[in-house]
């Protein structure tokens, strides 16, 4: 019960600091989680808070790890927001060195009439290679439909502070996240030498949406490189510095921006 970091599968729809009252269990070969999420709700319908409920399921079939997760949330009379995750991630060859990430998220959000309900759809797939030693490699797919909405908490940026490893991660500082009718494409090499203070990573992301602005298609990519390098100053001390660029098209919320980032790291 209370504040805690709560993910699942692919982190497509929640990863985050929620205030949560959680249940967990195992039943036969599944491992059960039924959690009631606190969500201030703003303004919106005139409340100011509505539970999400959550249940996530989880089993092991063959080696390979899947899960399903369901949320649902209740504004006010038609007025609701249900996401469906479902998934695998596992190996890919018996040496151990190529993994799997697959991720299908299903949207649905009611809305009183006249407003249109959306049902969208959000797919995402990656491919790691580790050297078990110190070079760790991904490639990763991840694309929204025009009616997907984002998820209910994500924190899209938690993998420098230890968490999981999100789809969008090296996105937002550039003002992108959103996946509706929108394209992801990104590549990443690592650098991780065992018991060694240091650590390297470079990602490419090639962002692409498509946006209905009065009516007519309005194409905003951008492609965006991310350098980052952290050094274990102490046991729970770290610094992180970086450097990430934006090369984006004319309809691009940046046309260009270069970002250097240093950061100390503590926790206590």
């Amino acid at each position: 019960f209370g504040r805690d970091f709560y993910t699942h599968g692919s982190a497509l729809v929640l990863n985050d600091y929620v205030d949560a009252i959680s249940y967990t269990t195992q039943s036969g070969k599944f491992d059960v989680a039924l959690n009631a999420i606190y969500d201030r709700a703003g303004t919106v319908a005139g409340v100011d808070f509505r539970q999400i409920w959550n249940l996530n399921l989880d089993t092991k079939v063959q080696g390979h790890d899947v899960y399903l997760g369901y949320y649902t949330q209740n504004y006010d009379k038609d007025l609701n927001r249900n996401f469906m995750e479902i998934g695998s991630k596992g190996a890919l060859t018996k040496n151990g060195h190529f993994d799997y990430e697959l991720g299908f998220v299903m949207s649905n959000s009611e809305y009183p009439a006249p407003t249109t309900d959306m049902e969208g759809t959000l797919i995402h797939a990656a491919v790691k290679w580790e050297s078990k030693e110190e070079w760790a490699a991904k490639v990763a797919y991840t694309s929204g439909d025009d009616e997907y909405l984002n998820g209910l908490a994500l924190d899209l940026n938690q993998r420098s502070y230890d968490y999981v490893e999100t789809p969008f991660e090296d996105i937002p500082a550039m003002g992108y996240g959103d996946m509706q009718n929108a394209d992801l494409v990104k590549v990443q090499a690592e650098y991780r030498p065992i018991n060694s203070k240091h650590y390297f990573r470079l990602a490419y992301d090639m962002y692409a949406q498509d946006s209905d602005v009065a009516k007519a298609i309005v194409k905003d990519e951008a492609n965006i490189m991310t350098f980052e390098y952290r050094y274990q100053l102490a046991e729970n001390t770290r610094i992180r510095a970086g450097y990430a660029t934006l090369d984006g098209d004319e309809a691009s919320k940046n046309i260009d921006d270069d970002r250097l980032f240093v950061e100390v790291y503590s926790r206590f």
